[in-house]
């Protein structure tokens, strides 16, 4: 009688330590559910010495598959240029100048291009008002050497509002009489004729960032990158898909010009 005591009192005493220290085994409470989860330590802010800032150029830009690559040529930034005086020439169809509203004056498409200053790295964005049967936006990275008309020696990027309703960087390769789709990113609806759009692009040596209405749609980073310095805007028409498309009345406005990568 006495052992059985001693033996209940020795079991006793064991739950008493185990419910006080834990049990390293226990994964479950008596009725099966997992025991709660301690809470997760409080976050704490890094020193004010320590927030570094971040070139978000760079982030918009996707390396997992391999190191930057770095452009064809010594790359310097550091030379600011100044846009307050820029004028566009018409070189395929044209635009009217409505103090500082461009407005295509062709129906099968307008090209209005400015070479000096160039714009070999920095920001460059515009407002546009377009239709859901035309492609409208902004040109860089253009150079030419023989008739701008039909582009056959002509080489640029072109990231524009596209027909249907899509956020499109396309790239022409005049000499090689060459169009290449870049980076397509649906809007999901059409363009809205009584809408602005504002169209940005943040250009980094070979990393090209494009934006819609202050939103990040894509980063692209081209190895064979386009080393010209023109820039400019173009509305380009699509009567082969529908034969009511037409670049005339199409407006570009506010056409800004950086040295600087405007993120905001």
């Amino acid at each position: 009688m006495k052992k059985h005591r001693l033996f209940v009192l020795l079991s006793a005493a064991v739950c008493i330590v185990f419910a006080l220290g834990g049990c390293a085994g226990k994964t479950s409470g008596e009725n099966g559910t997992r025991p709660p989860v301690p809470p997760d330590p409080p976050v704490t802010e890094p020193p004010e010495d320590e927030k570094k800032p971040i070139d978000r150029t760079d982030i918009f830009i996707d390396d997992g598959d391999d190191k930057p690559i770095p452009p064809p040529y010594e790359f310097d930034d550091s030379v600011k240029y100044d846009y307050s005086g820029v004028t566009y020439t018409n070189r395929w169809g044209g635009f009217t100048d409505g103090g500082g509203a461009y407005t295509g004056i062709a129906d099968h498409g307008n090209l209005a291009l400015c070479e000096d200053p160039g714009f070999p790295y920095g920001t460059i964005s515009c407002t546009v008002r377009s239709n859901d049967l035309v492609d409208t936006g902004i040109i860089f990275c253009a150079s030419e050497t023989g008739d701008v008309y039909d582009e056959a020696e002509m080489s640029y990027y072109f990231y524009f509002l596209g027909m249907g309703g899509s956020a499109y960087l396309g790239k022409w390769n005049g000499p090689k009489n060459e169009w290449q789709a870049l980076t397509v990113v649906s809007l999901g609806k059409a363009v809205d004729p009584d809408k602005e759009y504002e169209l940005k692009v943040i250009l980094k040596a070979n990393n090209i960032a494009c934006f819609m209405d202050g939103e990040l749609m894509f980063g692209f980073k081209d190895k064979e990158f386009l080393t010209g310095t023109g820039f400019g805007m173009r509305v380009n028409a699509h009567p082969d898909v529908n034969a009511s498309s037409s670049a005339a009345g199409v407006t570009i406005s506010d056409l800004t010009v950086s040295s600087g990568y405007i993120v905001g």
